[in-house]
């Protein structure tokens, strides 16, 4: 089965704007999109509790994207690219295979390599919504 792929972009800040940046390949895992309140829980000085609701109201939870190597699937370019997106704090939207903009960071990544086994590497990639 042929891989497919999800369109990336850059963000400039001088001019405001998304920069398309190629693309990457579609993740190999099941991602887990959530969402997370931020209600807060206190105490109130008669004892009682309460529940407060900050500025802001929710946030969505870091997902992890997952990528598995084969012989003809290198992902050195990605890897490379993704370590350039985290050592540049570079801002990035990810539009997948059905049209949802994933907007944030990759904070970091992981190769793991099967000694003995591959000379290529599999790839786990930690992304922070903004």
């Amino acid at each position: 089965m042929a891989r497919t792929y999800w369109n990336i972009y850059t963000y400039d800040s001088s001019n405001d704007t998304w920069v398309a940046d190629g693309q990457i390949p579609t993740p190999n895992n099941t991602l887990a999109l959530g969402l997370n309140s931020t209600l807060q829980k206190i105490s109130l000085a008669d004892g009682d509790e309460a529940i407060i609701s900050p500025e802001v109201k929710y946030k969505k939870p870091n997902v992890t994207f997952t990528w598995i190597s084969s012989g003809e699937n290198d992902l050195s370019s990605l890897i490379t690219k993704i370590e350039n997106y985290i050592q540049n704090h570079t801002k990035i939207k990810i539009v997948d295979s059905q049209s949802t903009e994933h907007i944030g960071y990759f904070t970091n990544i992981r190769k793991n390599w099967i000694v003995g086994i591959s000379t290529t590497f599999d790839a786990e990639a930690e992304f922070t919504y903004s």
